[in-house]
């Protein structure tokens, strides 16, 4: 086998490591979260307003936040072993309301961490059924696929 040959680091004072630098910070900062409306409803696929069983109109209509601190503040079946015994740990229930009251208290322009966008996503998809899911996944992540 051959040696493998080492580079030599670019010297600190060398233009093109200025760039490189100067591009990495342009694309950290570019890459922050983007600002949500947590007040925006939540519709029909027709665009209608959401209706009980009956077809009546919901006293509350649901919103991105209603929805997502609902989710947040759930607990599912997978959450418990086959005892019934909780397998969540307090930590992870004190960082769901955390980010439920973070949302709650937000009314527009509040921007998630990637961390915390991957959790609200998971936790709707447990807890809720196509029609939320597909709007709520949309509103936080434009280019879901």
């Amino acid at each position: 086998m051959g040696a493998v040959e080492m580079m030599a680091p670019i010297p600190l004072e060398d233009p093109m490591r200025k760039i490189l630098i100067a591009a990495a910070i342009i694309m950290l900062m570019s890459s922050t979260a983007q600002a949500l409306d947590f007040t925006k409803r939540l519709t029909n696929l027709d665009g209608s307003p959401v209706t009980d069983t009956e077809g009546k109109p919901l006293a509350k209509p649901p919103t991105l936040g209603s929805i997502c601190e609902s989710a947040l503040l759930s607990q599912f079946a997978d959450e418990r072993d086959a005892t019934g015994k909780e397998t969540i740990e307090a930590r992870e229930k004190y960082e769901r309301w955390k980010l439920a009251a973070k949302i709650n208290a937000a009314t527009k322009d509040l921007a998630l961490t990637a961390e915390e966008l991957a959790l609200v996503k998971k936790l709707v998809g447990k807890a809720y059924g196509p029609l939320i899911v597909g709007q709520v996944w949309t509103m936080l992540d434009p280019g879901v696929k």
